[in-house]
């Protein structure tokens, strides 16, 4: 495995952590009726728009090669 894969695979497996956290944000929000639930929402949907976004980029990039 060469340097470009294992950038490859850390960057997805990055993604998919920050997926997981905005998921568990996004639910502790919902089961919660504490103070602060916006940001927590907040936090979480922008979690799940960079996890996407860099799962979006990385496959992008590697149907050009």
């Amino acid at each position: 495995m060469n340097g470009r894969q294992i950038h490859r695979r850390a960057s997805l497996v990055l993604a998919a952590v920050m997926l997981a956290v905005g998921v568990v944000l996004l639910l502790q929000s919902a089961s919660s009726s504490q103070g602060g639930v916006l940001g927590r929402v907040v936090l979480g949907v922008m979690f799940l728009l960079v996890g996407v976004g860099r799962i979006y980029l990385e496959m992008r990039r590697g149907r050009r090669r």
